[in-house]
């Protein structure tokens, strides 16, 4: 594998097997006990490799709060130890452990990757019945108004209150997947009325698309596989239609 300031490993030498990866993607293919099919046989990671001092990554920590689901991160515990900024939780609720950013791909920790870019964030009036589907709907919905491929824009969820709570409040947070934001979301923010229509008719029925919940031709795609089950069209359309 090539490390991931994309100089070549011992164990590539002269192969023609392409293993470089951007970091935030190398995170879910290489990590611990993700294969990957290299030349016909399966390989297993098991951990980081670690040539010297010079890629040894920092320990890092996040605090994720069970509420909320809202992440934070920090060099150090302390400052992680407080109620959760968005919810208020109390501490107690707040998990914090620790991470580290891989230089390459035999340590007990998770892999974490920080960057810094555009958000746009979303709050819907009301509880949409499905995040997951609406999220992913106006993901699409942006890349498919601005001409760009799903891998361009990130989507993510955060909790305003317990997920419990029946007046819980969602924020859906769409963000440039390009270090330090190329715009993209704030051209969607501007043009919001022609995302939320493309999300809308990406969920309708037609001559070619019939699926009953969700099918590659609408909400799903390979970046949101773990979601896939929780995944629906029509409550898409049932929220947009309010």
């Amino acid at each position: 594998m090539e490390n991931g300031l994309g100089e070549p490993s011992r164990w590539q030498k002269d192969s023609d097997v392409e293993l470089s990866r951007d970091r935030g993607i190398a995170i879910s293919e290489f990590a611990p006990g993700a294969q990957v099919v290299a030349r016909k046989p399966v390989f297993t990671s098991e951990g980081l490799y670690i040539v010297g001092k010079s890629d040894k990554p920092d320990r890092k920590y996040y605090a994720r709060c069970e509420s909320c689901d809202q992440v934070r991160t920090s060099p150090t515990k302390e400052p992680l130890e407080t109620p959760c900024p968005v919810c208020q939780e109390p501490k107690a609720h707040v998990r914090i452990a620790p991470f580290v950013e891989p230089s390459a791909f035999s340590i007990g920790v998770a892999y974490g990757h920080e960057f810094h870019s555009f958000c746009l964030i979303v709050r819907p009036l009301k509880q949409p019945e499905s995040v997951e589907s609406l999220m992913f709907a106006l993901q699409k919905g942006l890349c498919q108004v601005l001409e760009l491929d799903t891998s361009d824009i990130g989507v993510s969820r955060r909790w305003l209150n317990k997920r419990t709570a029946e007046n819980a409040g969602i924020e859906i947070v769409l963000y440039d997947r390009t270090p330090g934001g190329a715009g993209f979301v704030e051209e969607g923010m501007n043009r919001w009325d022609e995302v939320v229509a493309a999300a809308r008719s990406l969920c309708e029925t037609s001559a070619t698309h019939q699926c009953e919940a969700a099918c590659y031709d609408c909400l799903k795609d390979f970046g949101n596989q773990q979601h896939h089950d929780a995944l629906d069209r029509n409550a898409v359309l049932r929220f947009l239609q309010l």
